[in-house]
């Protein structure tokens, strides 16, 4: 590198200005030391550090100085490489941090917009579970009105059913049954979906053998099977299950009709099989069968299969709609698969129990097959519907009963004090009025003889309502009464009225 120097050389002026006090100093005995750029022959561009030493005499004057050249040309393009990254990086940084403050400030204003969002959704969501809550009590308040008449005319129906009459008018007098009969179970089932929609229903889940609800399915539907010539058979089950009694029992109920409605000839069959630590409950049928594509429509309301032997078959589609429903409130699995014109198999895949928290199920009274029937049974109808009461008491003397009707239980007492007359048995309807209810009616008819002493109601009794609420079935299981729903079956009420007399009877003997 030497030879790229120039050793000798007059400094130019300006860089004479430049070491001129660096000169003066050492001159004056002070060690100097310096940075400078140092002239080449190329022209490229060198750096040395520059030492300046002062060359003191023997009587210790400064005769003159030493001048060290040191290059350091890679050690300065290292540190201008340095700071040029730091300043790159210092550069980036405020970029970079720039940036950073852009996205927080978009975050900011997304978490901002997002809160609105959220509030705007909670507000959304408690407005729509305010407007359900209103749709369902709406509903549970409308159906007392819904039912009334509906009830009313099934009671006038069955009445005019029992008579003699030609051919032609016992055929239009099964017409009107069956349209009224369609119109209540439009409307039950409305209820139901709503009520199932906005949580109105609680399931109560206990431990419970699954042998009761299979016997009490198999004579409700093996009567329905007779009709239509069908084979009903139901494999016995004593397996203890974990689930809501009262809606599993509605789910069986629905695979059975539906069965029992879309299969014109074969066998229906009930029963159960067991799948690692769960019970899957199966209904099979020889019906008309489900296209593959099909399968889960059928749990849509108001959903039917668009074939021709389906068409034939009346229904609402509604049924698998609330099963559905309850399955899920219930966190049941349901199942179909289905065979087109071969048959179809509905279940549902339930948790089993604990055998040792099982209620032991009450065996039925003798005294229900021994009874005599109802010829002569005094029964109290109260009701705030003239027109149910003339319902219920054509179809009562149509049953060989004795009748009597009042409006209300201040009435109830009346008739009967004139009439020294003492009903075995008293039919009040729920809702009497603004605030009277049937159990305020039976409290009022404690008093009449031949209750026991202390009685807080009247037993024995029915109560027929409307409201299918889990209150109003509490308050009247307190006061010891028996729940009817509305619209009243004519045959459910016989059998009702029939089982509780038949008890009497039984206990008296």
């Amino acid at each position: 590198m030497r030879d790229n120097y120039v050793d000798s050389y007059r400094l130019p002026p300006e860089e004479y200005v430049h070491r001129r006090h660096y000169i003066d100093a050492v001159l004056q005995g002070e060690r100097q030391r310096f940075e400078t750029r140092l002239p080449t022959k190329d022209g490229s561009i060198r750096f040395a550090e520059v030492t300046y030493i002062p060359h003191i005499g023997e009587y210790g004057d400064v005769l003159g100085y030493f001048t060290l050249y040191q290059d350091i040309t890679e050690r300065r393009k290292a540190e201008q490489a340095l700071q040029e990254t730091n300043e790159n990086l210092e550069q980036r940084v405020r970029e970079r941090t720039h940036a950073l403050s852009v996205v927080n400030k978009e975050l900011r204003k997304e978490n901002t917009i997002r809160a609105l969002m959220e509030d705007e959704l909670r507000q959304a969501k408690s407005d729509a579970e305010a407007a359900n809550f209103g749709k369902t009590r709406f509903l549970a308040a409308a159906s007392h009105d819904l039912l009334q008449p509906l009830n009313a005319a099934r009671l006038f129906t069955s009445a005019l059913a029992q008579q003699s009459h030609s051919e032609a008018t016992n055929q239009l007098v099964e017409n009107l049954d069956g349209s009224l009969k369609a119109a209540e179970e439009l409307i039950t089932a409305i209820l139901d979906i709503s009520k199932l929609d906005a949580g109105a229903l609680e399931p109560s889940l206990t431990h419970f053998s699954l042998e009761g609800l299979f016997q009490t399915l198999d004579t409700e539907f093996s009567a329905l099977a007779k009709g239509k010539d069908l084979r009903f058979d139901t494999v016995s089950c004593k397996q203890v299950v974990y689930s809501d009694q009262a809606l599993l029992r509605r789910v069986m109920q629905n695979f059975l009709s539906n069965a029992m409605r879309y299969t014109g000839s074969g066998r229906v069959l009930l029963g159960a099989r067991r799948v690692g630590n769960q019970l899957r409950l199966e209904v099979w049928d020889t019906g008309v069968g489900i296209p593959e594509n099909k399968l889960l429509e059928v749990f849509e309301e108001f959903k039917r299969i668009d074939n021709p032997k389906h068409s034939q078959v009346k229904g609402l589609g509604l049924g698998l709609a609330i099963t559905d429903r309850i399955a899920r409130m219930l966190g049941h699995q349901l199942n179909v698969r289905s065979w087109p014109s071969r048959g179809t198999v509905f279940s549902i895949t339930l948790p089993l129990g604990d055998p040792s928290k099982a209620q032991k199920q009450r065996p039925e009274k003798r005294g229900w097959i021994r009874s005599k029937g109802l010829n002569g049974i005094k029964v109290l109808v109260i009701d705030n519907e003239p027109k149910i009461l003339e319902g219920m008491s054509a179809l009562l003397n149509g049953w060989s009963c004795e009748v009597v009707t009042v409006l209300s239980a201040a009435e109830a007492l009346h008739q009967l004090q004139v009439q020294q007359w003492i009903p075995d048995i008293v039919l009040a309807d729920y809702h009497l009025g603004e605030t009277d209810t049937g159990i305020m009616a039976l409290k009022e008819l404690a008093t009449l003889d031949g209750q026991d002493e202390g009685a807080e109601y009247f037993s024995p009794a029915v109560v027929i309502t409307a409201d299918r609420t889990d209150e109003v079935r509490d308050e009247i299981e307190a006061a010891g009464a028996q729940l009817l729903t509305k619209p009243v079956k004519p045959a459910a009420l016989r059998a009702m009225i029939n089982k509780i007399i038949a008890t009497i009877r039984a206990e008296k003997e």
